[in-house]
């Protein structure tokens, strides 16, 4: 699978926005015969290939007006952090199995930071943590005609060498803060972006490799999200549609909603607009 790079040295706008618009400007997919001379991609593609997904890879160290989920702003400080937007055309791909994507692609990130901090999890849906403090948030937007996937938007705002972060912001940490270390932001830019796309090119090829048996898929990456999932197993409390439930994470379903048991044995689920963690800090 083919990288598509574009560097944007600062900007005012969300990667997601700035993909968005170049797509539209160049009104052209983002696929194409495999470029052999391409050093960044020689590690990711087969010599032999005939052709590939190319994946869009839009990326700045110096981001403004972030976007995450449910209408949240994320702060990227001046040449910091990454702030990067993949953009996928899949081929043939049901709008019914979205969630199981977004899964494959956040443990695809996970995968990755694990490499640097093996403490690192995921907080429903997908945002990535280091015990209580948030390393990354990850928001995923998608184009659909129909029932089809045409294109997915995933966007990730990692913190990666910042020292202080703004007073307003409830429980951020880098990877700095964590282990001390300054690290190469391209370097790191190009391993995040290569582990993704591996992610999502497994995610493609055992789709396509299990035709009426797709349930096996959503279960075995259900299996591994699950386990990456903060406080799973744990009693906690969790604002839930205005008010603290004390409730244990138990499930997801193929829609993404979470499902929690209560201390009555209750089982009751939620989509991302209900729930909240209540976290320390």
């Amino acid at each position: 699978m083919c990288l598509d790079w574009h560097y944007y040295r600062e900007t005012s706008f969300s990667t997601q926005d700035l993909a968005k618009s170049w797509l539209s400007a160049n009104r052209q997919p983002v696929s194409a015969k495999e470029d052999a001379e391409s050093g960044l991609d020689s590690g990711l593609i087969s010599q032999r290939t005939m052709e590939m997904d190319r994946v869009g890879v839009f990326y700045t160290f110096s981001q403004q007006k972030g976007r995450g989920q449910a209408g949240n702003e994320w702060f990227c400080g001046r040449g910091d952090n990454i702030a990067m937007t993949l953009v996928f055309q899949p081929r043939e791909l049901d709008a019914m199995y979205l969630f199981c994507l977004d899964m494959a692609l956040s443990m695809g990130i996970l995968r990755y930071a694990r490499r640097i901090n093996a403490d690192c999890c995921l907080k429903w849906p997908n945002d990535l943590y280091s015990g209580n403090r948030k390393l990354a948030g990850i928001l995923m937007e998608t184009r659909i005609a129909g029932t089809q996937v045409e294109e997915v938007y995933l966007g990730i705002g990692l913190n990666m060498n910042q020292e202080v972060f703004p007073e307003n912001l409830p429980n951020p940490v880098s990877f700095r803060q964590l282990d001390g270390m300054v690290r190469d932001l391209q370097e790191e830019s190009r391993q995040l972006a290569v582990d993704i796309s591996n992610a999502y090119d497994s995610f493609m090829k055992r789709l396509a490799g299990n035709r009426g048996k797709e349930e096996s898929v959503f279960e075995r990456y259900k299996k591994e999200y699950l386990d990456s999932l903060l406080f799973r197993g744990q009693w906690r409390d969790f604002f839930f549609r205005g008010e603290i439930v004390h409730a244990r994470i138990e499930d997801v379903d193929e829609c993404g909603h979470l499902w929690l048991r209560d201390r009555q044995g209750r089982m009751f689920s939620a989509d991302i607009k209900e729930l909240r963690y209540c976290l320390p800090g």
